[in-house]
């Protein structure tokens, strides 16, 4: 049984299809890498560097950065999920694509980078929508913002899910079940 257990974990990992030096990852395998967390595969470091005088600067300039340049792209009936270094190559993804890179960049990519603790993937599941991926900000003064990439490429700036809704939070380093922690 064991073996078995360790093989079908294989399987899913092996779920990654490489092109080239890129990485896409099929929701059953980014599912599993969520749950045995391992997300620091999905999130990692890319190659830029924004020099700024706070966080709040930090945050707005990704943000801008990343509006400037954003192309949502639908994935097909597979559903893959793009890594956050292969995500900032191609520039084109849906929600949860944009808000790995956006983590990302707001984590690795600024001289006053956010603390883990503090910048989040919140993960909802409603029956108009479906699934989404927005990020979640936390100040040091326990304001909450709401940043979701791929409604303001659509004009819906101001968008927002109510707290209630997600059921999984995660960045490169913690995975929130239990969504009271935030």
């Amino acid at each position: 049984m064991l073996i078995r257990k360790a093989l079908i974990g294989l399987a899913l990992v092996m779920g990654i299809t490489t092109v080239g030096m890129t990485k896409d990852y099929h929701y059953k395998t980014a599912a599993y890498l969520i749950r045995s967390y391992q997300t620091h595969v999905l999130i990692k470091p890319v190659p830029i560097m924004f020099e700024v005088d706070t966080e709040l600067e930090g945050l707005f300039r990704v943000y801008r950065y990343l509006i400037k340049r954003a192309k949502y792209v639908s994935d097909d009936e597979n559903h893959y999920w793009t890594s956050s270094d292969t995500m900032f190559e191609r520039m084109a993804g849906d929600c949860e694509d944009w808000a790995m890179l956006f983590v990302a960049m707001l984590r690795f990519s600024t001289t006053k980078p956010i603390p883990a603790d503090r910048v989040w993937i919140a993960i909802s599941f409603d029956t108009i929508f479906g699934c989404h991926a927005w990020v979640l900000y936390r100040t040091r003064y326990n304001w909450v913002y709401s940043f979701d990439i791929t409604h303001d490429i659509y004009g819906y700036q101001g968008w927002q899910v109510a707290p209630a809704h997600v059921w999984l939070m995660f960045n490169d380093k913690h995975v929130l079940f239990d969504i009271k922690k935030f």
